[in-house]
């Protein structure tokens, strides 16, 4: 069975971002995948220290909630990264966890992940012009890509969003997020 972990970076659970999400992971369950969502702003995770134990020990030594989530993408299947864009880019909760995934990078760069997971991201955003971001969002695979994550390719993107929950009404958007979660449901 498909494990499917989502994080969500948004602090807003029925914020469009939630919505979209729940919607690819409605999608990979109807494949008969397994769906997690971590709800980052519930969690207590501290920034990365720059202090290297990870090199040296092979794990990140900080004893908070990332410790959870690096079991959980060790035992994923697909991951879905999500965010509302803020100030140009993902929010600070998201940024924590993509920081900490330095952990998964040997002294030479080398990804230490044990085996292949695969990534697709979400963003949603004010700006109704759907490729505002692109080159961000364009920059965020790239380093989940140096960690040794494999891009689906799929960056989904819901723009012109500005009401918590709007996008329910975005028939196309809601399909495309569903397509979304049984595409990466499939071997």
């Amino acid at each position: 069975m498909m494990k499917i972990v989502g994080f969500m970076g948004s602090p807003r659970k029925n914020g469009n971002t939630a919505v979209l999400l729940q919607q690819v992971m409605e999608g990979a369950k109807k494949e008969g995948a397994e769906c997690t969502v971590h709800y980052l702003n519930d969690l207590k995770i501290r920034g990365c220290q720059g202090c290297n134990a990870c090199k040296s020990k092979g794990y990140c030594v900080i004893p908070d909630d990332m410790q959870n989530i690096y079991q959980t993408i060790n035992e994923a299947d697909v991951l879905v990264f999500s965010s509302p864009v803020y100030m140009w880019e993902m929010t600070a909760q998201l940024k924590l966890v993509v920081d900490r995934l330095y952990a998964y990078l040997n002294a030479d760069y080398s990804s230490r992940l044990a085996k292949p997971i695969k990534f697709a991201l979400l963003f949603t955003q004010h700006r109704a012009v759907e490729d505002a971001f692109m080159p961000y969002f364009e920059s965020v695979a790239g380093i989940l890509k140096v960690i040794g994550f494999e891009f689906v390719p799929e960056i989904l993107v819901g723009s012109g969003l500005h009401d918590a929950g709007e996008v329910k009404s975005n028939d196309a958007l809601m399909e495309k997020a569903y397509k979304l979660g049984r595409k990466l449901s499939l071997k």
